[in-house]
């Protein structure tokens, strides 16, 4: 009987372990499987999907953007704000001046 007991204990100590093994492995692929993933959803970020364009092309449409921002800023053709503003600032001081 004494060597049915530790044949039981020894079984009992290897499916503990191969528990143990598989809950590790299986631990490890659900880790690599969320690395893979943020690497996938990094990728459609960076080259687009269908719906959403990628990183490239958010950032020319962004500079096209700030291109008309500065030409709005700064005294250019005649019909930026900047410019009307310069027209209602020159016209306010010309009518203070005639005014004192």
């Amino acid at each position: 009987m004494n060597g049915y007991l530790h044949a039981l204990v020894l079984i009992g100590a290897a499916a503990a372990a191969a528990s143990a093994l598989i809950a590790g492995a299986w631990k490890g692929l659900r880790a690599l499987a969320s690395f893979v993933a943020r690497g996938e959803r990094f990728f459609d970020d960076w080259n687009g999907t269908e719906g959403r364009p990628g990183v490239i092309a958010r950032l020319d449409c962004s500079e096209a953007r700030l291109e008309r921002i500065e030409h709005e800023l700064f005294p250019n053709s005649g019909n930026s704000l900047r410019d009307g503003l310069d027209r209602v600032e020159a016209h306010l001081t010309r009518l203070q001046d005639a005014r004192e």
